[in-house]
């Protein structure tokens, strides 16, 4: 049975990733989560990128970015090559990268 626009707000809605307001409304802004962001900022350090690259690519501010890229090298996911300036992904941060796109898959 196919899913309608409904069923998908509703799905939406339990996951977090849209906002409802007290109207019952949709903000016009859809929010993503933060495994959705992981897997932006891991994806773009496959190759190694700077904290720039990483902002424009994932579409972040560059506060939250520092907060993302201290939080994945302090977990492993990400090492800097150069002191703060050139990130890239860890074997670690691979694995979680697999893991997490084969669950979205399915």
């Amino acid at each position: 049975m196919p899913i309608d626009g409904v069923g998908i707000t509703l799905f939406a809605m339990i996951l977090g990733v849209i906002d409802i307001n007290l109207n019952g409304d949709k903000k016009k802004r859809i929010r993503r989560s933060k495994i959705d962001i992981t897997v932006a900022i891991l994806k773009i350090t496959k190759g190694g990128a700077n904290k720039t690259r990483i902002v424009y690519g994932a579409n972040l501010n560059f506060v939250l970015a520092g907060k993302y890229l201290d939080f994945l090298g302090k977990n492993g996911f990400i090492e800097s090559t150069n002191p703060k300036t050139h990130y890239q992904i860890t074997d670690k941060g691979r694995e979680f990268l697999d893991k997490v796109q084969e669950i979205m898959i399915e």
